[in-house]
């Protein structure tokens, strides 16, 4: 007697998922796109199969990209749990596709809006409770502390891309607003670009209170006024048995003798041949002495052929500090 063949939705679980798996790869002429756009046409899919394709993400790059995802929020019964947004209309077309998300499993949003206001408050949407990674791009826009309460009590990482024009910066008031909302899980938060020597004041201000539990901290410093770099010193005291890792874009003297003693990871980026290797021998060595990870973003010799260059780099080996530059690998010999 011949046995019938098994059809799909007789599959267990586990295999369904294999199959799904390798149709998903890139290599593959049935992308998870097209699993995407055929899972909403046909009414046989099984709740598995859909959540393993919808649960892989969501990324809408034009604003009809995110009207379609909301007119077709009755056919999933899965929602994404990572969503990311290149564009958008309106702060209520923000609202409409927080809708569709219904069923309150996102976990990563990010939003990119360079040319456009970013309203906070949109962010009080309570399908975005179960969010644990959040990444903005755009113009912020003011929203007080006293007006928001944010659902994510569980965030834990935060970016916060500041593209608002020099002077009419409103991070600080977003920022201010986590600080209100009890959330305990938020450990990282990096701030790639702020708007000016005036922002900085006012976003250092408000990263004072979210600093004791940060065990990551990015920072763009790069206008090289002495006064920003200063206003950094609190946030580092409030964070001085917490950070773990410090990024930044250039690592002024300034604040190095207040750096946290906590630290194992250091990297900074732009002009990190300018950094002195006396001020790294005397000062960054002596205080954080846990130190495991630095990472210039330069080349080795540009440090080794400094003063106390060749120094420096054999003192953070016998330290067993891993000192990675530019263009370098872990499997990479050191010169």
């Amino acid at each position: 007697m011949e046995r019938e063949p098994a059809i799909i939705h007789r599959l267990p679980d586990e295999l369904l998922h294999a199959i799904l798996s390798f149709l998903a790869l890139d290599h593959s002429e049935l992308d998870l796109n097209a699993l995407k756009a055929a899972s909403l046409v046909h009414s046989s899919w099984r709740d598995s199969a859909q959540r393993f394709i919808w649960q892989a993400g969501a990324e809408l790059v034009t604003p009809t990209d995110v009207d379609a995802f909301i007119r077709t929020r009755d056919r999933r019964r899965c929602g994404p749990s990572e969503l990311a947004v290149h564009a958008h209309t309106s702060t209520k077309q923000l609202v409409r596709l927080f809708d569709a998300c219904r069923d309150g499993q996102l976990q990563m949003l990010m939003i990119a809006a360079p040319t456009r206001d970013l309203d906070p408050a949109v962010l009080q949407h309570p399908n975005l409770k179960h969010l644990r990674q959040l990444i903005l791009q755009g113009w912020f826009v003011a929203t007080p502390a006293s007006t928001v309460q944010f659902p994510f009590k569980r965030l834990e990482s935060l970016v916060a891309h500041d593209l608002t024009p020099r002077g009419r910066s409103s991070l600080h008031h977003f920022l201010s607003a986590l600080s209100t909302s009890n959330l305990d899980a938020l450990s990282s938060i990096s701030l790639p670009s702020i708007a000016g020597p005036l922002a900085a004041e006012t976003i250092a201000q408000a990263l004072v209170p979210l600093a004791p539990k940060l065990k990551h901290l990015g920072l763009s410093l790069n206008d090289r006024v002495a006064s920003t770099e200063a206003h950094f010193i609190p946030v580092f005291e409030a964070a001085a048995t917490s950070l773990y890792s410090f990024e930044c874009t250039t690592l002024p003297y300034a604040l190095l003798p207040h750096l946290p003693t906590s630290l194992r990871v250091l990297a900074t980026m732009e002009e990190a041949a300018d950094i002195h290797p006396t001020h790294l021998i005397d000062v960054v060595f002596v205080r954080c002495p846990n130190l495991e990870r630095l990472y210039f973003a330069c080349e080795r010799r540009e440090i080794m052929y400094k003063p106390r260059g060749t120094e420096a780099i054999l003192l953070a080996r016998e330290r067993g500090i891993d000192w990675r530059f530019a263009g370098e690998h872990d499997d990479d010999d050191d010169e």
